[in-house]
């Protein structure tokens, strides 16, 4: 960890960074961390995202894997209106219509963060995953959910719509 380039009042704000330099002397610097504990957590603008899969995954066995991925990251959230994902409308012969089924589902686009391009590299990958957990809650990727990234100078913001796991509403008419 570098601290030696940053300001007197980011070392003792708990900030930090990290400085690698390989054998050809070349040197790469990191964003700057946050080291945040307890309480503050809950309170700022971070999300937990953990993921996990239910099998093998680019040739690592997540069955016997002892950890979860797990990260916070700086972001936020909008909820979506319900995606109707297959419908079905009776249209009778005076041309009226009735709804006989809808199954509709509830997403969310997620706003994230400045990062790095390696980071977004990771986030691509940690959304192809079978289990995505976002502040305690479990998400699925739509058919059409894709990570997009946003150039912000040398780093990267990005978005994503998932669908909340049990958010899906089912409509049917009812036989009389």
């Amino acid at each position: 960890m570098n601290t030696g380039s940053l300001s007197d009042g980011l070392i003792t704000s708990g900030k930090w960074k990290l400085l690698l330099i390989d054998t050809a002397s070349n040197t790469f610097e990191s964003i700057i961390y946050e080291t945040i504990s307890g309480e503050s957590c809950l309170h700022s603008n971070l999300m937990r995202f953990k993921w996990t899969n239910d099998c093998n995954f680019a040739n690592l066995d997540y069955v016997n894997l002892p950890f979860t991925n797990d990260v916070y990251i700086k972001g936020y959230y909008t909820s979506q209106p319900y995606d109707s994902k297959e419908r079905v409308i009776n249209t009778l012969s005076n041309g009226e219509t009735s709804l006989v089924f809808d199954y509709s589902v509830e997403k969310k686009e997620f706003s994230i963060g400045l990062y790095t391009e390696s980071f977004f590299t990771t986030l691509q990958r940690a959304f192809l995953h079978s289990t995505i957990i976002i502040d305690n809650l479990y998400y699925k990727q739509d058919t059409d959910s894709k990570l997009t990234k946003k150039p912000e100078g040398k780093k990267f913001s990005a978005k994503i719509e998932l669908i909340e796991v049990g958010s899906e509403v089912v409509i049917s008419k009812c036989c009389c």
